[in-house]
């Protein structure tokens, strides 16, 4: 049986999380090259139980994750989430990890994050939401710019690698600057077509 296609775009899609994820998940973070980019894995890798942990509360009132899979073949790459969602305030904090080096500056993860705000905005009904990354993460600071994101402020000095201080570069971006992927207007003509006229 194939992996769920819950929400999808050209060259990836985004799917349920299943026990076997944590696996991938395990080999990411336990690789530098990848974990030194996800933040503090790279100082403190999680275990595989508490990845398989993970996995299990991947999905709640407050927190939505998804594991990123190729179009093409059907490849797991990397894993998104929606952290922190507070509904009152309509609020979230947004993390990315495409784990196979391979698919590094090749639009996955740019595609991978538009599908998950996309979600959030639409069907969450977010209206603002934050990341954080390592300033020396260009890659990921353009990837963020691309779909929106704008630099909110830095936490100066405050990662430590290899014995040289770096900024946390802390983003936003709000609902109304969001170009989203299409999920919007399949929203609004299913509920057209169910009598809703609203929106």
């Amino acid at each position: 049986m194939g992996r769920v296609r819950k929400f999808a775009g050209d060259s990836c899609y985004l799917s349920p999380c299943i026990p076997e994820d944590a696996e991938a998940w395990y080999r990411w973070l336990h690789d530098p090259q990848v974990a030194l980019l996800a933040g503090r894995a790279a100082f403190d890798p999680p275990s595989l139980q508490a990845l398989r942990q993970a996995v299990e509360r991947s999905y709640g009132p407050s927190r939505h994750m998804f594991t990123i899979l190729t179009i093409d073949g059907d490849r797991t790459i990397g894993r998104c989430d929606i952290g922190d969602v507070d509904h009152v305030n309509r609020r979230g904090w947004v993390n990315i990890l495409i784990g196979e080096p391979e698919f590094w500056g090749k639009g996955y993860g740019t595609e991978a994050l538009r599908l998950l705000l996309d979600f959030a905005f639409t069907l969450l009904d977010l209206n603002t939401i934050m990341l954080d990354t390592i300033a020396f993460n260009e890659r990921a600071i353009a990837c963020y710019k691309k779909v929106g994101f704008r630099e909110m402020g830095r936490w100066r000095e405050s990662r430590v690698v290899n014995g040289v201080a770096h900024d946390l570069v802390f983003m936003d971006l709000l609902a109304s600057e969001f170009d989203g992927t299409g999920l919007r207007g399949t929203v609004v003509q299913t509920m057209r077509d169910a009598g809703c006229t609203k929106r």
